[in-house]
């Protein structure tokens, strides 16, 4: 039914997963969530809170709702590689925990899961990423595609990338068309 798994990291920052499933696929419904949680060695935090559900991260919901073809054209490809990576639930937002206790309240509907982050406050930005490498290929369609590797940064923080271009190197820097909303790239 409704479960909860917690880690905490060394560096104070703590991951908490939250699930609500039942074996009956026809089964719905929403449940009000609190979490109470104590001993926390941050004073300050990001909260950041993912989910996966019917109506959000849910590739296999787009295609069916598009008639679910066996061979999905290159519009349906791009709108289920829309959905395929976990995105942000809310925008990020910086909490105080008070005596070490946060409590954090949300509805989570039936099958779904949340995950809820909370990372310690950087006291700097992020150094810039190395090793850019960008790998053309021949897509799924007709069109040429490009994969863009790099060395991954040493931050539990960063979970996306912001991809921009510009045609001179003082800008003016645009996201390429052909990505989606908030792109995000993985790297190595």
């Amino acid at each position: 039914e409704l479960g909860v798994i917690t880690t905490l990291a060394a560096d104070g920052g703590a991951a908490v997963l939250v699930y609500y499933s039942r074996d009956r696929i026809t089964s719905s419904g929403c449940e009000p969530v609190t979490l109470r949680l104590e001993n926390l060695p941050l004073k300050q935090a990001m909260l950041v809170h993912y989910r996966i559900d019917d109506d959000h991260n849910n590739p296999y919901t787009v295609w069916e709702e598009a008639g679910a073809p066996q061979v999905p054209g290159e519009n349906l490809l791009s709108q289920m590689r829309s959905q395929q990576e976990v995105q942000l639930y809310e925008d990020p937002c910086e909490i105080c925990s008070e005596g070490g206790v946060l409590e954090v309240g949300f509805d989570l509907p039936l099958h779904a899961v949340s995950l809820l982050l909370l990372l310690p406050c950087p006291e700097q930005p992020p150094a810039a990423v190395n090793g850019l490498r960008a790998l053309q290929f021949q897509g799924l369609g007709e069109a040429s595609e490009t994969l863009l590797r790099w060395e991954p940064l040493p931050s539990r923080a960063i979970r996306s990338y912001d991809v921009l271009h510009a045609d001179q190197p003082d800008g003016p820097f645009e996201r390429p068309a052909t990505l989606p909303d908030r792109p995000t790239a993985t790297p190595e």
